[in-house]
């Protein structure tokens, strides 16, 4: 929807609307961490911190069934046959820059999942903090995720920056901060570290949202329904790699899978930029 109706503003716009996720990320954290804590002076047990959070998505799913898509600006879709809807998705899935996104956002997921994952683990192991203190890690995480969007939405909304490069900066620096928070010595710095990796990791996913809305403007329904589905896979695979890694090596080991990918995601979207740098000059 949003690069059908801001296709010249599309990056900005999808860093503004992934605020509201950031700010679920910052605060769901926080709340059921002091929830899990404080259940038992109530005579409740945890699970009910995720009954309630189950409420309140199944509240969004109601809404979204009941809002006319006529409200949002969308005509009704136009019937295609299923042989034409086949065509268009082995057109999609050939397509080079569908596939550098879907790998994109298979090391992204990966990376961000994996450090989510497993970060408060780490934590509890190496320095003792208690089950609050490593939800407040994931909070973190999730304000600077917040500042982030807000900061690089004010800029691209000033300058036009290729979305790959900005995807290839600011993976490097996320490499940094995931690589400082897993050696931090000590809980202060590594807050402070994997806030900074929020910020950075911020950019990432509303970018490259944008960069497939460029690239394939024409397939936008087919484009996003699979990139939702192949891309998220590293988001699945990346607790279960790092568990199994850390299970066989320590976490401290097994959780630096998270940085490498992050740095393979800097790496490959720098190659793909300046393969594709004429496209942006010539634009």
């Amino acid at each position: 929807m949003i690069s059908r109706h801001f296709h010249a503003r599309r990056q900005s716009v999808f860093l503004l609307t992934g605020l509201a996720d950031a700010s679920g990320t910052t605060l769901g954290p926080a709340i059921l961490g002091q929830w899990i804590g404080h259940a038992a002076r109530w005579h409740l047990t945890w699970r009910s911190g995720y009954f309630v959070a189950a409420a309140v998505l199944g509240m969004l799913v109601l809404w979204a069934l009941f809002v006319p898509s006529e409200s949002m600006g969308d005509r009704q879709p136009e019937r295609t046959s299923r042989g034409k809807n086949i065509a268009h998705t082995k057109e999609v899935l050939r397509d080079s820059a569908f596939c550098t996104a879907v790998l994109l956002c298979f090391c992204h997921g990966l990376a961000q999942a994996g450090m989510v994952a497993f970060v408060g683990q780490l934590y509890i192991r190496k320095v003792h903090v208690d089950l609050a203190h490593a939800a407040y890690l994931l909070s973190a995480e999730g304000a600077g995720i917040v500042g982030g969007r807000l900061i690089f939405s004010w800029i691209t909304s000033l300058w036009t920056i290729p979305e790959l490069k900005v995807i290839a900066m600011c993976a490097a620096a996320e490499t940094a901060a995931f690589t400082a928070t897993i050696l931090s010595p000590n809980y202060l710095i590594g807050i402070t570290m994997f806030l900074s990796g929020g910020v950075f990791i911020s950019a990432v996913g509303p970018s490259l949202s944008s960069y497939l809305g460029r690239r394939l403007p024409d397939r936008l329904g087919t484009a996003f329904s699979l990139f939702a589905g192949l891309g998220n896979m590293g988001a699945a695979l990346g607790p279960y790699i790092i568990g199994v890694l850390g299970t066989d090596f320590g976490i401290e080991k097994g959780i630096l899978f998270a940085p490498l990918f992050s740095a393979l995601l800097s790496a490959t979207g720098l190659v793909r930029y300046l393969r594709e740098k004429s496209l942006y000059e010539t634009a």
